[in-house]
């Protein structure tokens, strides 16, 4: 993760909503470059394969 992520996770934001119209390049370059470098797990913070209740 990087530093500046860490950096809104201690101050307690686990999320970002991200909205808007975004142009087709800066979905192309989010694509190929954002997933690799995120952490991700199912919203409420549920461990991987945690039983839904």
């Amino acid at each position: 993760m990087r530093p500046w992520a860490r950096a809104y996770q201690a101050l307690g934001i686990g999320a970002f909503i991200l909205s808007g119209y975004p142009q087709a390049t800066e979905c192309d370059l989010f694509a190929r470059h954002g997933p690799p470098r995120m952490e991700h797990r199912p919203l409420g913070g549920r461990a991987p394969g945690a039983e839904f209740r």
